[in-house]
């Protein structure tokens, strides 16, 4: 049974206002082949938000939805990926070649868990920061996000669902989750290393179309 208080965003963004509850950040400017999503982000999954921005930055379209609600954030601001149906994330996600969603998951440890309907890459990103030193390994359970109903699968190539645990997130936020100020070493080294493989991938796509056309 979903813990979710509303059955889709269709349902929450006409029943609560957004200037008490949340803010909805798009950027498409950049017509790139991945683009970024943090569907939880602000006081829904904390830090999610800031990272997904930081991995799009100059490069990259990004969909940000913040909660900023003061009391039950999670409680009445989290919709499930398979029921996320706020119309500009859908189409962005249409509109990708591969979607790379940001999530936060429960976890002391240090941790990420990596899933998604692209299994091929999401091995891939599992393997690159396992090679860095973090601990990655696939998602399991209901973070799996291998769901054809699942938002970021709605992409050409499907999507990538990227979970930082509350350890890991804390690493790069030291005071997560009331803080958003960033490790002046472990934020730029994350992020950094995640848009190199980023921009790796968005080459190869690109490089693909040029060979198929």
């Amino acid at each position: 049974m979903s813990r979710d208080r509303f059955p889709s965003m269709t349902e929450l963004v006409s029943t609560l206002p957004a200037r008490e509850n949340y803010t909805i950040r798009v950027d498409s400017s950049h017509a790139s082949k991945i683009k970024v999503f943090a569907p939880h982000g602000g006081c829904i999954e904390p830090c999610t938000g800031p990272i997904a921005l930081a991995l799009a930055k100059d490069n990259f379209d990004c969909f940000v939805f913040s909660g900023i609600r003061q009391k039950d954030c999670f409680k009445m601001l989290h919709v499930t990926s398979t029921r996320y149906d706020e119309p500009r994330c859908l189409a962005m996600a249409r509109e990708a070649e591969v979607a790379l969603a940001v999530h936060g998951c429960d976890g002391d440890d240090a941790f990420a868990q990596v899933g998604g309907g692209n299994e091929d890459l999401a091995q891939k990103l599992i393997d690159y920061l396992n090679g860095l030193g973090y601990s990655a390994d696939p998602a399991s359970g209901d973070l799996k996000g291998e769901d054809e109903c699942n938002f970021i699968n709605l992409a050409r190539k499907r999507g990538i669902q990227l979970e930082l645990s509350a350890g890991f997130r804390r690493n790069l936020f030291p005071g997560f989750p009331r803080s958003i100020q960033r490790h002046p070493e472990e934020f730029p080294k994350f992020i950094e290393s995640m848009r190199t493989w980023m921009l790796d991938i968005e080459r190869g796509l690109a490089l693909a179309q040029l060979t198929h056309n």
